[in-house]
């Protein structure tokens, strides 16, 4: 939650929710670029579904166990 003094007396802040579930198709050839796609939705709190090239399987499962 980001939290500022606006004007004297108001207090302003924004908070951020979830929006909903996110879908991560990764491609063959960078299979170690996933984190661009799954930090931020898990940094905003969403739930990541991630679909695999079948030809890079076991670098997504490497990942995975890394949380």
């Amino acid at each position: 939650m980001d939290a500022a003094l606006d004007k004297k007396g108001y207090f302003t802040y924004t908070r951020h929710e979830p929006l909903g579930g996110v879908a991560a198709i990764t491609p063959w050839n960078p299979p170690l670029l996933q984190p661009w796609k799954v930090a931020p939705a898990l940094a905003a709190g969403c739930s990541v579904v991630v679909k695999p090239s079948e030809f890079t399987s076991d670098s997504t499962l490497e990942f995975a166990d890394l949380h």
